[in-house]
């Protein structure tokens, strides 16, 4: 069983994607921004993270940068969910080592998990 950390502000698509992991087999940590997440990282290191770029205290790139910015989280792969489709944006996370990028308005949650399993094995 992997754990997976889900980070984004807004429930309506955090609590979705957990349950769905959870059905999946997977167990799941739920954390609201980029802060949160950088304190649960000290206690607990997940599999894999799946992370909102647009948050409040501290937003999803600013995340990526820290998170790759320590030796020991930089192997974390990392699909970055956004709803942002601009090209510079997908860019500049590719750019600081993000694993993949799926769009919130085009994946389902069936999707997502076969992701997430694909980038788990």
């Amino acid at each position: 069983m992997a754990t997976i950390m889900i980070v984004d502000d807004m429930a309506v698509f955090r609590e979705p994607i957990a349950a769905c992991l959870r059905r999946g087999g997977h167990r799941t940590i739920s954390v609201v921004n980029g802060k949160e997440a950088m304190d649960k990282l000290a206690v607990e290191r997940p599999d894999l993270i799946l992370l909102d770029l647009a948050m409040p205290v501290m937003d999803g790139a600013t995340f990526l940068r820290t998170l790759r910015e320590h030796d020991e989280y930089r192997d974390i792969p990392v699909i970055v969910l956004s709803a942002d489709s601009d090209k510079a944006s997908k860019g500049q996370v590719e750019a600081m080592g993000n694993t993949d990028y799926l769009l919130k308005s085009r994946f389902s949650l069936k999707d997502l998990l076969e992701r997430a399993n694909k980038h788990l094995a």
